[in-house]
């Protein structure tokens, strides 16, 4: 198997399950300090450029090292899969490689367009809105979380208490990514509730929530 990635706690993880079942896996890497290098599970390191900066060349490098046909699995960990999926052409017509089209990645890529789609397959979710000016962010109900259709790591989310402040979060996240999403009400709503908060308005914790409706779609 063939690792997308090699910097990252879930390649990581994954190595940490999948070495002791047995599974030969290498990784992709484009440093030489990537966390997955380390670990005892690792059997080889594919050497590939940084898809943020090249992606053609990283799916060039992908692609050359499943022709070599020893791969049964090329398992994309975060968003590589994106990219595999935006990028098929480019790789060998029988890559081992279970990803969903294009098309269906841009349904639920963005906060905002994800949110029109829960609401379209009618699965429960916070009462959302999108905000088109520093005004709408101003008559927003309060509290509520103000996110950025497009961000990881709790770095596009702002917790709002005031019309103010939430003019404020607007015009930080906008500048980046437009379209913000406001979601209410607070953390409660939310299916992981967080324990405590972390770097970047994230959370240091989350716990589960069961939810039958979701396991039934």
């Amino acid at each position: 198997m063939l690792l997308s990635e090699a910097s990252s706690l879930t390649a990581r993880e994954h190595l940490s399950v999948l070495g002791p079942a047995g599974i030969s896996v290498d990784v992709a890497a484009s440093s030489r300090l990537a966390i997955a290098r380390f670990s005892r599970w690792c059997h080889r390191t594919v050497h590939v450029p940084r898809s943020a900066d090249d992606a053609k060349g990283y799916l060039d490098a992908i692609a050359a090292a499943l022709r070599g046909g020893r791969y049964d699995a090329l398992l994309p960990t975060h968003e590589q899969a994106w990219l595999f999926a935006a990028g098929r052409h480019l790789l060998p017509a029988d890559a081992p490689l279970a990803v969903a089209d294009i098309e269906a990645f841009d349904q639920v890529q963005g906060k905002l367009a994800c949110c029109r789609l829960l609401d379209q397959v009618g699965l429960a979710q916070p009462a959302w809105s999108g905000l088109a000016t520093a005004g709408e962010a101003r008559r927003v109900e309060l509290p509520c979380w103000l996110k950025a259709s497009f961000s990881t790591a709790g770095r596009g989310v702002r917790y709002v208490t005031s019309p103010g402040q939430a003019a404020r979060a607007y015009g930080e996240l906008v500048p980046a990514r437009p379209n913000a999403p406001a979601h209410v009400p607070p953390p409660c709503a939310h299916s992981r509730p967080a324990s405590a908060a972390a770097t970047g308005s994230g959370t240091a914790a989350r716990y589960s929530h069961h939810c039958p409706q979701t396991r039934h779609r």
